[in-house]
């Protein structure tokens, strides 16, 4: 197809039905693509399912807009009635388009109705009208003038959003200090007026809650633990130094090969090699996204953190690319100018172009694999920290309760100012977001939206 040809690769996530029992896929394939193409019934239109897969992986409420995203109602052939004018049909198809637009919060232009069945076999019977009638013709239009020739600004708006999610985690962060300091104020200013058998009853509940947050602490310690050992396992796997090892194996091999065919098995076992670790990498990636989701509920349930779920680690682009890339060498291997080329130039040709970007694909992998390990659990960790000391203050607060008034109210002024810079912080953080929803950048070719 044309648009395979300039560089389009296309991702089958599972549906609705095999989200649940397959969420792997559906969280490593998402947000790490480009762009969306959301597939709906015209029949049935935005079911409660699709706004709730659409608002959790595709575009949450209230972020900033993800460009690339398109949204096709399929099976509109359902709606084709010949009791009806087909300027009726196309006026009830648009209001429906307009409907969806409305729902999913997209502009109407990046809705596009469709038969894909009805596509498929007009192509097949080379039906020109039947095609213009199923509506593919302009979403393959807009696919190629507005998705392929954008590229590098929808690449670009994707980092834009990623770092929008970064500063969302921050100000999370910055207002649940607020909050905690809040509640320190209002617990100091109530101590004045407490009896000691009722500060004594307040201290006793405090030591309970710090008593059943330390095992929460001490769990965490132990998916950290794990998680850590799960991520040098990943690494490993990625690392390529240690696939320059087998490197220098196979290069030695493809020089010692005696024949053709042995000459082509020592190729091949490089993408046997990257296989397996690519194998190990995807468990590896899946078991500590597990890890990451259970440690971030507990806490969400048990000690009413609000932080939001971090971006989870994707390498399915990378296995995309070397799968083609694995493609090209098996054209390669198979041509027949390989065969006549004397085998010195054969290992040196292979090494200088299909090996040299195996590598740099491992190398970016690895470097993204590395850097989310770093950051995944940073959130919770300052969180798990911050509100242990804000439970150790509380405890020291009440034990010093019956210290003058004035103490108290020194603790009360110190948490005002530190509310004060906390303030600041979210304001320059809100000023950021506005550069970050400034649309400066240009639109996207218009889609039809109308077919």
């Amino acid at each position: 197809h044309p648009l395979l040809a300039q560089g389009l690769r296309i991702l089958d996530t599972p549906g609705l039905n095999a989200i649940g029992s397959e969420p792997e896929l559906t969280f490593e394939m998402l947000p790490s693509a480009h762009a969306v193409l959301f597939v709906l019934a015209a029949d049935t239109g935005v079911t409660r399912s699709d706004l709730h897969v659409w608002q959790r992986f595709i575009q949450r409420p209230g972020h900033v807009g993800r460009r690339g995203l398109m949204v096709v109602l399929n099976k509109t052939d359902t709606l084709w009635d010949d009791l009806r004018s087909s300027r009726q049909i196309a006026e009830s198809i648009v209001k429906q388009c307009r409907e969806v637009a409305h729902t999913l919060g997209v502009n109407h232009d990046q809705v596009f109705a469709a038969s894909a069945q009805k596509a498929l076999l007009a192509r097949v019977q080379n039906n020109a009208a039947l095609e213009q009638r199923s509506g593919i013709a302009s979403l393959e239009r807009y696919l190629g003038e507005a998705m392929m020739a954008n590229r590098l600004d929808i690449i670009r708006h994707e980092h834009t959003y990623r770092v929008q999610q970064a500063l969302e985690a921050l100000e999370t962060l910055i207002r649940r200090r607020l909050e905690r300091n809040g509640n320190q104020r209002r617990n100091l200013a109530a101590l004045a007026d407490q009896s000691d058998a009722a500060i004594g009853r307040m201290l006793e509940s405090a030591q309970h809650a710090q008593a059943h947050y330390q095992a929460s602490v001490d769990t965490y310690k132990q998916s950290l633990a794990a998680f850590n050992q799960h991520g040098r396992t990943l690494l490993s796997a990625l690392d390529v130094r240690t696939l320059d090892q087998t490197l220098d194996t196979i290069r030695a091999s493809m020089t010692g090969a005696w024949t053709t065919h042995g000459l082509k098995e020592a190729m091949r076992a490089l993408f046997k090699e990257i296989n397996v670790r690519l194998e190990v990498a995807g468990k590896q990636t899946q078991l500590m996204r597990r890890l990451l989701r259970t440690v971030y509920r507990r806490f969400q349930s048990e000690h009413g953190f609000r932080l939001a779920m971090p971006a989870m680690i994707s390498i399915v682009r990378h296995q995309v690319e070397l799968g083609l890339l694995d493609q090209e060498a098996e054209i390669f291997r198979n041509s027949a100018r390989t065969t006549l080329m004397e085998q010195h130039f054969v290992t040196k040709r292979y090494f200088r172009t299909i090996v040299s970007r195996s590598q740099a694909i491992f190398q970016m992998a690895y470097d993204e694999a590395n850097h989310w390990r770093e950051t995944a659990l940073l959130p919770l960790s300052i969180e798990v920290k911050e509100h242990r000391d804000a439970l150790t203050r509380q405890m020291a607060d009440l034990r010093h309760a019956g210290d003058s008034r004035k103490t108290i109210q020194q603790r009360i002024e110190a948490l005002q100012r530190d509310d004060a810079r906390l303030r600041t912080q979210i304001a320059s953080i809100a000023r950021v977001h506005a550069l970050l929803l400034d649309p400066a950048a240009s639109a996207p070719a218009r889609a039809s939206g109308q077919n």
